[in-house]
């Protein structure tokens, strides 16, 4: 369904108006369709110019949209030839073969005496409501444009998710780069969740249009933090239930999704509803004598297929396969194991939370069993750090940070383990040891180790492997599939799952935690270290809540919404608070 909703970006008016730092988009009426509950946008042009008879248009940010060109009665028959895309080349103009998946667009449009649709391809229409077509698009170039024809004819419009709404935010206030930084990189990951929310479905971006697990556990933690919204994590995960993808871990993440879910909004009957079909995604059916998970069985991976409606199984680590940092694939994988411990220790939750109390018990024993294997196991007795998996002597960062990232790694370990990241780290000059994808289990597991700073560095590294690398570099607007094309020859720029630092500057910098789904009892702890002035607004179901820190006076102050009772100061004295209740 398409809806309608025109907004002001004045806080609390019923009109917004969605501004960008170059361009800005409106809601528009349109009318009911069946389909995604999808709302329309009319972008305006951050900037336009001629060029001989060719109108040149730059939105300012890309959007996933459809262009029409309003003709009058002087205008009609005119035959322009329209170019559309997300990619300018050294000539300043669009480039007609954008390497990998980036797109172009060209054809000719003859205008009629009103708005004339510029036709895109078949498969834009994927995903959309019947007789939508979008495709993502910042630049658009007309060639043949007739004199006196005002450039506000030409009229763009995006789609994005009816349930998004601008809730959440956080502002750096210093005056320091690494704030200004940090703003920019905000901007990069809001702007994200909401262009790519156009399927209304947390999908892994235009070249297949297809929900994945990692993706979305990515997207749907940004989601949230910006909007508080669950639904389209629900829709998401019913698609993953119709149709799971490939990798072992990713089996396991549909656990961590529904947690997450069940974390924000504390649905108990949906929780009941979707729990008996979690079971499966766990790997239980892999443990072997070894007592680890070990996917390489061919005949319970047929049968873990055929069940779940799978292509096939496959162990992933991290993805494009360029990014393993050498990983050795064996048969008893660390960061298979470490996935499916998490998996095992959230269905233990849910059990709980459901009054299922031998479930419980019987996933916390998979749980514990599971880390007391991979203690044994797969780790190196002469270091206590872990290795790549059962009988491997090589460790790979992400044998490092995954472990880490799931409470995995002993307290006694955690230095030796934080050293050797450092070591990982410097092999890639500072930039990151892993991809877009798995930056998010690295900068987790550094900022639960205490090792904020060093997570710091990572997410304004300026080397090719860094959020900076695609704002200097490439002015992006939407984070791309990959840190560069070195590094996966058919990426694309419209990606969601690159988005890690966004919810990680909510639930690690700022530091929110919900102790109770629901936020029945939640907390906020900075991390440890943070320099840094922070304003923010936190999307409660009880409504905003704003939070400032004053990392100077070491002091938090909460205000507004009615979660402010359920909220539990952390006990180690390391933050003050000051509580502002509504009147």
């Amino acid at each position: 369904m398409i809806r309608a909703r025109w907004w002001l970006a004045a806080v609390a008016t019923v009109v917004v108006l969605v501004l960008a730092a170059s361009g800005a988009a409106i809601w528009l009426s349109r009318p009911a369709a069946s389909g995604p509950d999808v709302s329309t946008i009319a972008v305006l042009a951050a900037s336009s110019r001629m060029e001989g008879d060719t109108l040149q248009i730059d939105l300012g940010k890309t959007w996933f949209a459809v262009v029409n060109i309003a003709g009058t009665a002087e205008t009609a028959g005119t035959t322009l030839n329209v170019r559309m895309g997300e990619r300018l080349g050294a000539d300043g103009l669009l480039d007609p073969v954008p390497y990998g998946s980036v797109r172009f667009h060209e054809t000719p449009v003859t205008l009629g005496d009103d708005a004339t649709p510029v036709p895109l391809r078949e498969l834009d229409a994927r995903g959309m409501p019947e007789g939508v077509s979008v495709m993502p698009v910042r630049y658009i170039e007309i060639a043949g444009w007739p004199a006196g024809l005002d450039p506000a004819a030409v009229q763009t419009t995006a789609y994005i998710s009816e349930h998004y709404a601008p809730v959440g935010s956080i502002r750096f206030e210093g005056a320091d780069q690494r704030s200004a930084d940090l703003n920019r990189l905000f901007e990069l990951g809001r702007h994200t969740m909401v262009a790519t929310s156009f399927m209304d479905l947390f999908v892994d971006g235009d070249r297949e249009r297809l929900a994945y697990q990692a993706d979305a556990l990515i997207n749907q933690r940004g989601w949230y933090a910006i909007t508080g919204d669950t639904q389209l994590a629900r829709r998401t995960l019913a698609e993953l239930f119709r149709e799971p993808t490939w990798p072992s871990e990713w089996m396991s993440q549909t656990i961590l999704l529904a947690w997450d879910m069940y974390e924000a909004d504390g649905d108990t009957q949906y929780l009941a509803s979707i729990y008996d079909r979690l079971d499966i995604f766990a790997l239980a059916e892999f443990i072997d004598d070894t007592g680890l998970v070990n996917t390489y069985d061919e005949e319970k991976a047929t049968r873990f297929v055929t069940a779940t409606n799978a292509d096939y199984l496959e162990d992933i680590v991290d993805w494009p396969p360029v990014e393993r940092d050498g990983y050795e694939m064996v048969t008893h994988n660390t960061v298979v194991n470490a996935f499916a411990h998490a998996a095992f220790a959230r269905l233990a939750d849910m059990a709980e939370v459901l009054g299922k109390e031998g479930d419980a018990e019987r996933y916390r024993a998979r749980a514990d069993g599971l880390a007391a294997a991979m203690l044994a196991q797969l780790t190196d007795p002469a270091t206590g750090l872990y290795v790549d998996g059962k009988g491997s002597t090589h460790t790979a960062a992400h044998a490092l940070f995954v472990p880490l990232a799931f409470g995995l790694v002993p307290q006694d370990r955690v230095p030796a383990t934080i050293a050797a990241l450092r070591g990982r780290i410097a092999a890639y000059d500072g930039g990151m040891p892993a991809s877009v994808y798995d930056a998010q289990f690295l900068l987790d597991g550094l900022f639960d180790a205490g090792a904020g700073d060093i997570a710091l560095e990572l997410m304004l590294n300026r080397t090719d492997r860094g959020w900076m690398h695609m704002l200097d570099g490439y002015d992006a607007t939407i984070t791309h599939e990959t840190w560069d094309l070195e590094y996966k020859d058919n990426l694309d720029w419209n990606h969601a799952w690159g988005t890690a630092f966004f919810n990680v500057m909510f639930r690690k910098m700022v530091g929110l935690k919900i102790l109770e789904p629901g936020w029945s009892r939640w907390t906020l702890e900075p991390a440890a270290g943070l320099d840094l002035p922070i304003s923010a607004v936190l999307a409660s179901p009880n409504g905003p809540i704003e939070v400032t820190i004053d990392p100077d006076l070491r002091l938090v102050t909460i205000s507004g919404g009615n979660s402010l009772p359920d909220f539990v100061a952390p006990e180690d004295g390391a933050w003050h608070y000051n509580l502002i209740t509504a009147p």
